[in-house]
């Protein structure tokens, strides 16, 4: 069921120099999706009325000169909205090795702590 009132989520775009980014679209997707484009301060503002729902996770998702952020997180309709600060990253190939980022494997987990190396920590090691 969607929210029955106005629920927005907001926040501003920054690049990887954290620099404001303006005329950048932002996008929400959950149940649908919505969009917004940033002012002239680098602020969004998206209204999540429609494609929302109370207890569901948003993906918002933004890219711009060869950057982009993609991440989520919960609705909560107890709160009169969810601020979402987007700071853009180097956009990566597949395969590439993100810097902090982890997976498991043998219910291990393992984090890669360099993008310019291609070993990794692993965490029961520390």
């Amino acid at each position: 069921m969607t929210i029955p009132f106005p629920w927005p989520v907001y926040g501003t775009v920054k690049n990887s120099a954290n620099d404001l980014i303006v005329g950048v679209t932002v996008t929400a997707t959950e149940n649908g999706n919505s969009s917004d484009v940033t002012d002239s301060d680098g602020k969004y503002l998206i209204d999540l009325r429609e494609i929302g729902s109370d207890g569901n996770q948003v993906t918002m998702s933004c890219s711009y000169n060869g950057e982009k952020h993609t991440g989520t997180f919960t609705i909560n309709v107890s709160n009169p909205g969810q601020k979402y600060n987007i700071i853009l990253e180097e956009a990566r190939n597949k395969g590439d090795i993100y810097i902090n980022t982890h997976y498991n494997y043998n219910d291990e987990m393992y984090v890669f702590n360099d993008y310019k190396k291609e070993g990794h920590l692993k965490t029961s090691e520390y």
